[in-house]
């Protein structure tokens, strides 16, 4: 440690070692609500009620403290009531500032921390840490409220650098347009998307205009964070599976002002290529690191913690930073993170980083926020360091090198060529001694367990971009760029006067007057003969004649016929496979069809988002998705392979021969995810039941898809229902609930059994005495011609859906005669 204050040095003895203490003790399970669910604030409620109520789910006699007799807490906030003993509490509900003077400024966060249940750790049998024990009687309730996205299992400390994104202060007002690079398994992306959506930004309006890009290098583990995310509303996500080392710098469209569209001429067709690189206000960048501040949920991390393989990511963990910083916009802001307490993964990594892409007239680090610092107790960032060998601890060798000099060659990394070079790198050591560099890594925040933050180790670094343009390029190397881009736009640019004579025709065709180059392009554009533009930092390649726009990689093409890229490459006669956009406009035919079958209004009172509303062509079928206004402007492909998921799917059709219209209305096949959207504007084929009721007809649901899903997903349903001693038979009347409908809800169900297709049942739960406090539960089925019924929601959905009401009805009993007659 570096700090000179004697004061700070007796604080940090003090802090590591109550940290080292805790880091032994097993983690509590935490929650963070998830507000933007439509279950959110029932959810809460709910949660209160069954602590107070005879149905606790443990035992008063387990000890709520850390086996130091002190009592177990969270952090970001107080709690709501003090003055009831923790020792006996299931449930400890923090918050953090849900009542700010600046509305928006802070996000609202809450937390539900089980002190009671802790973290499984990882055993030889099972290679999943991230489970908990069950011994303690594990409530299944929490888990079916995380099924269905009104809470997510987060580490306290995990939500922390979403909070520093979120909350910096970026000196310009952005559009929330933000990245995840490392987004898996999804707890921060899942925080940062609910941001979005509470957000001040969103004025009330359902889809928030900002967008999310969530990236992993690992496809199981992406298909895992859109799986969790499926259940919330995302319709500004983007997820892809890249190399966060090789984030993709997504095009955005311009379209062309006036009356011209897309496609009508060479100007509006100019002004649509010359999209602009996707710039990022925010980016997230929670690195892979070596996890020792993660031992209380992985105790292995004890034993299978080494030197050498925490070296061996801090290259890694430099390119992925260095990538983030460069996506970031002048002003932007980007957090880097690890669970590790290693200076070599983190503020070796921030200040060489920094001084790689130009020191801090590129980059700056800013403060964290003094009511973070002061709630969680950080540590500041550390100045100085050593670097041990990577040997150390092995046969008593303890060598620690305090500059890059006095390393020995053979542990030098990359010095002699043809040979394997040593782990140690230069960028491994502190920056000078009383240098501003120096300075700002006390900017920087170390999070250890303490009696306010009872959770795991943390680093957190918010660093802001100040320069504009490139990053690291030297001015010689710019300027001889930029000479070599202009003698080959030279060569093949038309003249800027008039524009060609069967553009201008179309042109006039549409009654406006002639415009020239210059008027309607921009002026960094450079428009040359074969359509294409340059804008700044663009380049047609001399071999293929590809235009380039500015990319990692120098002057290397990327044109898929460049002889000089690839010596194979596909003739210039034999054409690709036409590239088409991913998100287009759906067609007038296919959205009649689709709100006239299930009542749908789109008026300006209405709930549906008309204006969001994308279609997506697939082979097989089409899929209508709502997106953020962000997300329909990106300029992807529908042949660009690393997207996984966007947006929230409403519904699928099969595809016919034109892609123009469906043949039949029942062919509208509806997605879960969707439902939240459709319940609140659907006025056909939808019931609206009562608690009761919906429960019958979830509990005969799930029933029937026992009997017909997969035996592994059936084994998991039940042993969940079986430890909430729900049981499924018992809550089922004789006959089946569209038997027993009436009134209007019985010709609604004549008209659905006349033409077959999908239909949604949906239910309103609200908490007796407490405001805003009302869950919306739905599923969806099918009628066939024949009039067989079959649920077409998923098992493990329905299962959380009737765990949840039957809890919901033993804390807060209907006076129906059906449960009159039940509970007598």
């Amino acid at each position: 440690n570096s700090h000179d204050d004697d004061d700070d040095d007796v604080k940090n003895e003090q802090a590591w070692k109550e940290a080292y203490h805790r880091l032994r003790t097993p983690l509590p399970v935490s929650y963070r609500i998830h507000e933007s669910s439509s279950i959110s604030e029932f959810s809460a409620q709910l949660l209160t009620l069954v602590e107070k109520s005879e149905e606790g789910l443990v035992h008063e006699n387990n000890d709520g403290d850390d086996g130091d007799g002190n009592e177990k807490g969270g952090i970001l906030g107080d709690p709501k009531d003090a003055s009831v003993d923790k020792r006996r509490q299931i449930f400890q509900q923090w918050s953090f500032n849900t009542n700010t003077e600046n509305k928006g400024s802070i996000p609202k966060l809450r937390m539900t921390i089980t002190p009671h249940f802790h973290h499984r750790n990882r055993s030889k049998k099972s290679s999943k840490s991230n489970q908990v024990d069950e011994s303690d009687a594990y409530s299944p309730l929490l888990h079916a409220l995380q099924e269905l996205g009104a809470m997510h299992r987060q580490e306290l400390v995990s939500a922390i650098p979403p909070l520093v994104l979120w909350t910096a202060d970026s000196k310009e007002k952005g559009d929330n347009i933000i990245a995840d690079l490392c987004a898996a398994p999804g707890s921060k992306s899942l925080q940062l998307l609910d941001m979005l959506y509470t957000s001040a930004d969103a004025d009330g309006n359902s889809i928030p205009p900002g967008l999310l890009v969530v990236n992993d290098s690992d496809r199981n583990r992406i298909i895992t964070l859109c799986q969790r995310s499926r259940h919330v509303p995302r319709a500004p996500m983007l997820a892809i599976n890249m190399d966060a080392r090789y984030f993709p710098g997504i095009r955005r469209r311009i379209k062309a002002s006036g009356k011209n569209t897309v496609g009508e001429g060479a100007v509006a067709n100019a002004k649509e290529k010359a999209g602009y690189k996707q710039k990022y206000d925010k980016v997230l960048c929670d690195v892979p690191c070596s996890g020792d501040g993660t031992t209380r949920k992985n105790k292995q991390i004890w034993n299978t913690w080494s030197i050498p393989h925490a070296m061996s990511l801090h290259r890694l963990q430099r390119k992925i930073l260095r990538r983030a910083m460069e996506l970031l916009r002048p002003g932007g802001i980007v957090v880097y993170s690890t669970c590790s307490l290693n200076p070599l993964e983190d503020e070796a990594v921030v200040a060489s980083v920094i001084g790689d892409v130009g020191g801090l007239v590129a980059m700056e680090i800013v403060p964290l926020p003094d009511w973070l610092v002061q709630k969680c107790q950080a540590l500041k960032g550390l100045t100085t360091w050593q670097v041990p060998i990577p040997s150390f601890g092995k046969n008593n060798v303890g060598d620690m090198y305090q500059s890059f000099n006095d390393v020995p060659m053979e542990h030098q990394s990359g010095k002699e060529k043809g040979k394997k070079g040593g782990q140690i790198n230069q960028s491994m050591f502190p920056p000078e001694k009383e240098s501003e560099l120096s300075r700002q890594l006390t900017h920087c925040g170390r999070f250890l367990p303490n009696a306010n933050l009872d959770s795991g180790g943390f680093f957190v670094a918010c660093i802001r971009r100040l320069q504009v343009g490139q990053l690291g390029a030297k001015e010689k190397t710019l300027q001889s760029v930029s000479n070599a881009a202009s003698k080959m736009v030279e060569e093949e640019t038309m003249p800027k006067t008039p524009i060609a004579k069967e553009d201008e025709n179309i042109v006039n065709q549409a009654g406006d007057p002639k415009p020239s180059a210059t008027s309607t392009l921009d002026s960094s554009i450079t428009l040359t003969k074969d359509g294409q533009c340059l804008r700044e930092g663009d380049w047609i390649c001399a071999s293929c004649n590809e235009l380039n726009f500015g990319r990692r990689g120098g002057s290397r093409c990327f044109g898929k016929r460049c002889k000089a890229r690839n010596p194979n490459a596909m003739e210039k006669g034999k054409e690709d496979k036409i590239q088409k956009p991913l998100l287009v406009q759906p067609n007038e035919s296919i959205l009649e069809s689709f709100f006239k079958f299930f009542g749908i209004q789109t008026g300006p009172e209405t709930h549906f988002p008309l204006d969001n509303t994308r279609l997506i062509r697939r082979a097989r079928e089409s899929v209508i998705v709502v997106v953020s206004e962000s997300l329909s402007k990106l300029a992807i492909s529908d042949s660009w392979g690393p997207v996984r998921e966007l947006g929230i799917t409403l519904a699928a059709f099969p595809n016919d021969e034109t892609h123009e219209e469906v043949s039949q209305s029942h062919e509208f096949r509806l997605v879960d995810e969707g439902l939240p959207i459709l319940t609140l504007c659907a006025t056909r084929r939808h019931f609206k039941l009562q608690p009761v009721p919906f429960r019958n007809a979830l509990a005969q649901s799930v029933r029937l898809l026992l009997k017909s899903s997969p035996s592994a997903e059936v084994e998991r349903v039940k042993a969940t229902i079986d430890r909430s001693l729900v049981a499924v038979d018992s809550l089922c009347e004789n006959n089946m609930w569209y038997d027993s409908l009436q009134d209007s809800m019985e010709s609604m169900w004549a008209l659905c059994k006349a033409s077959p297709g999908f239909f949604i049942v949906s239910c309103e739960c609200k908490i007796p005495n407490s405001e805003g406090s009302t869950g919306r539960f739905s599923f969806c089925g099918c009628v066939d011609a024949e009039g067989t019924v079959t649920v077409e929601t998923s098992l493990r959905v329905a299962a959380a859906m009737l765990v949840v009401l039957h809890k919901y009805s033993v804390v807060c009993p209907s006076d129906s005669p059906v449960t009159k007659r039940r509970r007598m």
